[in-house]
């Protein structure tokens, strides 16, 4: 495991006898994909249950981030994974809520997997009117910011699916949004495609002030690790970190294990074009 782990997301372990599985192996839940009348998916932990252990976790995260380099903090920072399925969009959710509770400052929450978006799901919002019509039609930031029930925390969604994403990640109106969006925001988190699925994260790498690299514990590969870490290194980014997810442990009393491995699952059919790993 890399050395600059920023923290563990770990999740509540269950007793035995209480668990269920699902067919593929994965724990099953009664609150997996619930939703209260804020929109917001039971998953974003920070926000229906900040005092929690694993609430606790996405603070320290926010803290090692400040600690990278505390003259002048990383501001603009991408998410990403090296594949589907391991926790990067739920991560990034839970990461942006937490800092905009407890910074008390402006939080920006982009979704830049402008192929297979997210973000919009987790929080309750509409994918339509974001960041793809910005890069394709010159519609103004104004108009597609969208607020939720998170306090300080504005989002940035995808935006209707284009034909020509990567195109459009690397144009020079990209590279200018996002010079914008740091200057308008104290911090702004970028969820990104996985590393090794498509090439846009590798263009979206160098343009940011660093990237945090989302890893689950016995899904991840190493030799996938290694691959989408000297990827992001060719394409010149900075990899600031890295966040370990799905470690489990028993907290008496509590009947729920929270799966950040899910919602993912179908990343491997929307890039089954790309390389196999």
């Amino acid at each position: 495991m890399p050395e600059n782990l920023l923290t563990s997301i770990r999740e509540k372990k269950a007793p035995e006898t209480k668990k269920k599985e699902k067919p593929d192996g994965f724990l099953a839940t009664s609150i997996a994909y619930a939703k209260d009348d804020s929109g917001i998916d039971a998953r974003i932990v920070t926000y229906h249950s900040p005092k929690t252990p694993i609430s606790e976790q996405y603070r320290m995260i926010r803290t090692n981030l400040q600690r990278v380099n505390p003259e002048n903090p990383p501001r603009l920072i991408a998410l990403s994974s090296s594949l589907h399925r391991e926790g990067k969009t739920t991560t990034s959710v839970n990461l942006a809520v937490a800092m905009a509770h407890d910074l008390n400052k402006n939080i920006l929450l982009v979704d830049c997997d402008l192929r297979k978006p997210n973000v919009h799901n987790l929080l309750g919002l509409r994918m339509e009117g974001g960041m793809s019509d910005i890069l394709t039609r010159g519609v103004e930031l104004d108009a597609v910011f969208k607020k939720t029930r998170a306090e300080n925390l504005t989002v940035l969604t995808s935006g209707k699916i284009p034909s020509n994403p990567s195109e459009l990640l690397g144009s020079h109106r990209m590279r200018d949004l996002l010079v914008e969006l740091k200057n308008r925001f104290d911090y702004v988190i970028v969820d990104t495609p996985p590393v090794l699925a498509i090439t846009d994260t590798g263009i979206l790498g160098a343009l940011v002030d660093g990237v945090v690299v989302v890893v689950q514990t016995w899904r991840t590969q190493r030799e996938a690790l290694d691959r989408a870490r000297s990827f992001l290194s060719n394409a010149h980014a900075n990899i600031i970190g890295y966040i370990l997810t799905g470690v489990e442990y028993f907290v008496p009393g509590y009947l729920a294990n929270y799966g950040y491995h899910y919602g993912y699952g179908q990343y491997h059919g929307y890039y089954a074009h790309s390389e196999e790993v």
